[in-house]
C-alpha cells in the first residue's frame, strides 16, 4: 500500500506546477487591483492534493504580506481563492 508521503512525492512536480500557475494568475490581479479572488480550475493534480496545493499557495502569499483564504470545491474540481492586503503586518 502506498503511503500518503509517497503519494505526495509521486505528484510533487505537478503540485509545484499548479502552485506556480496559480501564483502567476493571482500576481497579475494583485498588481493591478491590490486584491484577487476567483476560482482556479485544478489542471495538473488529482483533487486529493488540492488542499495541499491551496495551502502552499497561501503560505507563499503570506510570506509576501498578503492574506489568503481558500476553499476546495470538490464538485467543480476547483479551488476558490480570496487574496487581500494583510494590514496586521503593516501596522
Amino acid at each position: 500500500m502506498i503511503s500518503a508521503r509517497d503519494f505526495i512525492k509521486k505528484y510533487e512536480t505537478q503540485v509545484d506546477q499548479e502552485v506556480t500557475d496559480i501564483l502567476q494568475d493571482i500576481s497579475e490581479e494583485l498588481s493591478s487591483s491590490g486584491s484577487a479572488s476567483g476560482e482556479w480550475e485544478v489542471r495538473h493534480i488529482p483533487m486529493s492534493l488540492a488542499a495541499l496545493t491551496a495551502q502552499l499557495v497561501s503560505n507563499e502569499l503570506e510570506k509576501m504580506g498578503w492574506e489568503c483564504n481558500y476553499e476546495v470545491r470538490e464538485l467543480s474540481e476547483a479551488i476558490e481563492f480570496n487574496v487581500y492586503l494583510s494590514v496586521r503586518n503593516l501596522v
